[in-house]
């Protein structure tokens, strides 16, 4: 390894530190400094490891309760009089993440948690209850809205069907179609990526006839690999970045059956937007790839910091695990605070029984 790397790293011995705090928390993988110290010594060069230690600085990491804080923002942006008899509904199944977030947040906004639960139903259930319970409104509850395909996917299956449907296995019949086209939907997202799923939901609105709007927590439109951001210093340093990280996420891809120009659309993350969201339970696609994708670069295994599920259950099923020996040359990082060990002689001159004058 490169001394001026391990410089670098045993600097930044805090600020990394200070990070486990947040990344702790992911429930795919243990994050702790070993595993962040591990995933830098993966890059090439001082300049490749000083411009990743500043996005994970950037890392905007979203645990329970800054999703429920967020949601709960979201909702409150619905108008009262919607609310006098609302339908819950996670936007996915009852496994999915939409899910997960959605019943902390119901928990917190309702006393009567009973009575709540009642007011939820599911994707495949909602022809039926907009039939039965005519709701003042259908509020839906997911994570993040990035480019709006998913959304557009998932209103197509329920109200055109599919014949290989992703999210609706049941969609609405016409009558049903024609009650949903009376009763205000709102979908309320913790966090929304880019702008282009406000031209999807306006395209909703209009081919499907519905009064629908989104709802959003906070707001994330940075690319942070541009010079736009405050972590990259010049016009140099980002098309540094961006030629790097591609050339490593290239070879991560290889085991995706993609198009090359699709594989050429995420290398910078899911549209190359560039960003750094991390769920505490899963990672979206928009995130650069260097941080959840597993693979091979350079013929070496490829362990990223907050591995996708299904990323971690391929390094799970090719038995693949940090080397033993960088580990210990790691670890004996933090018990020497240093990678090379540098005796402290005191010299002075004793006056009073004590020294007036000190060089070490």
């Amino acid at each position: 390894m490169n001394e001026s790397i391990k410089s670098l790293i045993i600097r930044k011995l805090p600020i990394l530190t200070n990070l486990v705090e947040d990344f702790k928390h992911y429930q795919i993988v243990k994050i702790d400094l070993e595993r962040i110290v591990y995933f830098l010594t993966q890059f090439e060069s001082y300049e490749q490891v000083d411009i990743v230690i500043r996005l994970l600085e950037k890392i905007d990491f979203l645990n329970s309760k800054k999703f429920t804080f967020l949601l709960k923002n979201a909702y409150n942006q619905i108008a009262t009089d919607l609310l006098a008899a609302p339908v819950f509904c996670p936007l996915g199944g009852s496994h999915d993440s939409s899910a997960m977030i959605c019943y902390p947040l119901l928990k917190e906004l309702f006393d009567n948690e009973k009575k709540t639960l009642n007011q939820v139903t599911t994707i495949d259930a909602l022809g039926k209850t907009i039939r039965k319970r005519k709701p003042s409104a259908i509020v839906f509850f997911d994570d993040n809205i990035t480019s709006g395909t998913q959304l557009s996917q998932f209103f197509k299956e329920l109200i055109l069907g599919d014949n290989d449907p992703e999210l609706v296995r049941t969609p609405l019949s016409k009558d049903e179609y024609n009650l949903l086209k009376k009763i205000p939907i709102r979908i309320c997202y913790a966090i929304q990526l880019d702008l282009k799923s406000n031209e999807v939901l306006n395209k909703l609105r209009s081919d499907y006839d519905l009064d629908i709007e989104i709802c959003v927590g906070k707001f994330d439109f940075n690319n942070y690999v541009n010079f736009q951001t405050s972590n990259i210093k010049s016009e140099a340093e980002s098309a540094f970045a961006k030629g790097f990280i591609e050339k490593i996420a290239k070879d991560l891809y290889i085991d995706k059956d993609w198009t090359k120009d699709t594989i050429y659309q995420r290398l910078l993350g899911y549209g190359n937007l560039g960003k750094v969201t991390v769920f505490y339970y899963n990672v979206p696609k928009s995130l650069i790839p260097i941080f959840w994708k597993a693979g091979h670069y350079k013929g070496k295994p490829w362990i990223p910091l907050f591995p996708e599920t299904q990323e971690q259950k391929k390094l799970k099923k090719n038995s693949i695990v940090f080397d033993f020996y960088q580990l210990e040359a790691i670890r004996s990082w933090f018990i020497n605070g240093s990678d090379t060990r540098k005796p402290n002689i005191l010299f002075g001159i004793r006056t009073a029984n004590q020294p007036s004058q000190e060089i070490i």
